[in-house]
């Protein structure tokens, strides 16, 4: 299981990038997945993942807590090579 604080969110044609700052280890590690939606995710936002599932929690004081979203695919440490021909690394 990896739980992580959103630092970037690439929404592509049919899903959405969203990488992740690790924060259930002592390493600053970043991690990302695929989603197919990613509602009204925003940087700041914690998200945690197991099996198909990655569950999403607004930073924004509401109620809203583990909202489940479809996970496409593996988690990665890379940033993909279509994900960043979207985006200008320096942003990342």
């Amino acid at each position: 299981m990896l739980n992580g604080r959103v630092i970037n969110i690439v929404k592509l044609t049919d899903s959405t990038w969203v990488q992740c700052l690790d924060v259930s280890r002592s390493e600053n590690d970043a991690w990302g997945i695929y989603v197919k939606d990613s509602l009204e995710m925003r940087v700041g936002d914690s998200l945690w993942m197991q099996n198909d599932t990655a569950y999403w929690t607004p930073d924004d004081g509401s109620m809203r807590r583990d909202v489940p979203l479809e996970k496409i695919g593996f988690s990665c440490t890379k940033i993909p090579d279509e994900v960043l021909d979207l985006v200008d690394t320096e942003n990342f």
